[in-house]
């Protein structure tokens, strides 16, 4: 039995596995970013619509929202869907979307864009000092 050279069949086995893999790698990062995107979103909407309840300016809750949307999600573009403030809840919903993503997207068809939705509501606390 006569035992060939083999040093070369790495290289070639690497050269095959190595895209794979880092198309993996790429898919891995991109669901963790929308998992962090769908956390964030939720947190900073909650926190506006505690804020609107607040005695602060509802201007100053939407900058402060802006702001903290601007901060954490670089990628995206951020929308503020819903922003109201009722006597006894406020509630403020958001959307990020993506953009259409060319190399997902046939030509010929229309892709959905990727979308992550978020809202919030804080009902006041009720309070009844003359016995409402």
């Amino acid at each position: 039995m006569i035992l060939h050279n083999q040093r070369g069949s790495t290289l070639v086995e690497t050269a095959l596995a190595a895209p794979v893999i880092g198309m993996i790698l790429v898919a891995c990062a991109a669901l963790l970013y929308l998992a962090f995107a769908k956390v964030w979103m939720n947190r900073a909407a909650r926190e506006a619509a505690i804020c609107l309840a607040s005695p602060s300016p509802p201007s100053r809750c939407r900058i402060r929202l802006e702001n903290t949307l601007k901060a954490g999600l670089p990628i995206g573009q951020t929308e503020v869907r819903e922003f109201r403030n009722s006597r006894y809840q406020t509630r403020v919903s958001l959307r990020m979307s993506f953009g259409r993503i060319e190399a997902l997207a046939d030509a010929h068809t229309d892709a959905p864009t990727p979308t992550i939705e978020s809202s919030a509501t804080f009902r006041k606390p009720r309070f009844f000092p003359r016995g409402e």
